[in-house]
């Protein structure tokens, strides 16, 4: 039996939810997340949407963003992530 190398259903909304959860903590528009990621805005939305997945790269950076989160007071986080 074959086993499928695709991230599950549940996999791909966790991420959309992460990356909606994550851009709306830090205060920022589709646009300007993408901008801060090096990414398009479709890239977002489809993240977002669960029609694909971060890369690992896009992954490192958003775990990046996370630590930078955890370490800043909320006033200051849009001004310095």
């Amino acid at each position: 039996m074959a086993t499928s190398l695709r991230p599950s259903a549940a996999t791909r909304s966790d991420t959309g939810l992460l990356v909606r959860q994550l851009r709306q903590l830090i205060n920022f528009t589709q646009a300007e997340f993408a901008k801060k990621l090096g990414m398009s805005i479709l890239t977002i939305a489809r993240w977002k949407k669960g029609r694909s997945q971060p890369s690992p790269l896009a992954l490192i950076q958003l775990k990046s963003i996370l630590y930078k989160l955890k370490a800043l007071p909320h006033k200051l986080q849009k001004t310095c992530v």
